[in-house]
């Protein structure tokens, strides 16, 4: 049996000291949570600090960034563990995307089926990258399709995104 971990502590610093136990201990999985603090950064000091451990958002909200930033954030992580990166989303509450994040909440399936393809879309290459859908992606000019930038080699982008709510 794999034991995984959400560590925590007061500071960065003593959530990275606890995920390096955890680590040491065996465990399989570090998962970050977004609620008082950003997953992805967590995320990319637990990278940072361990060496073996795989380091995961556990969960991070799928609407308070846009796909593509999510998409480039977990090609970045992926890279920054090593290959250790598995990310997690999920659709939070209508209280916590509206009133916290200042994000609608409306039809949450869709919307996250949508954030599932854009990423996807974004890992798997391609220019342009056009999506439609209920919340079709556009570019930052405000229409049409856009250009994923320049990345390294496809190893580099996270297997959890290839494997993501299949």
């Amino acid at each position: 049996m794999r034991l995984d971990v959400q560590p925590w502590g007061a500071t960065i610093g003593e959530v990275v000291e606890a995920a390096r136990a955890a680590e040491s201990a065996g465990a399989g999985v570090a998962w970050t949570p977004e609620l008082h603090r950003s997953a992805p950064v967590v995320a990319a000091a637990i990278a940072a600090g361990t060496s073996t451990i795989g380091v995961g958002t556990g969960i991070a909200l799928a609407f308070a960034r846009s796909a593509m930033l999510t998409a480039l954030t977990a090609a970045d992580l992926d890279e920054l563990s090593g290959g250790r990166f598995r990310l997690g989303l999920g659709t939070g509450v209508s209280r916590l995307n509206q009133d916290w994040h200042g994000v609608e909440f409306a039809k949450p399936v869709a919307r996250m089926r949508d954030s599932v393809a854009i990423i996807r879309a974004v890992e798997a290459g391609g220019d342009p990258i056009v999506h439609e859908g209920s919340d079709p992606l556009r570019s930052a000019a405000g229409g049409g399709p856009i250009r994923r930038p320049a990345r390294g080699s496809r190893s580099t982008w996270p297997r959890s995104a290839r494997r993501c709510c299949a």
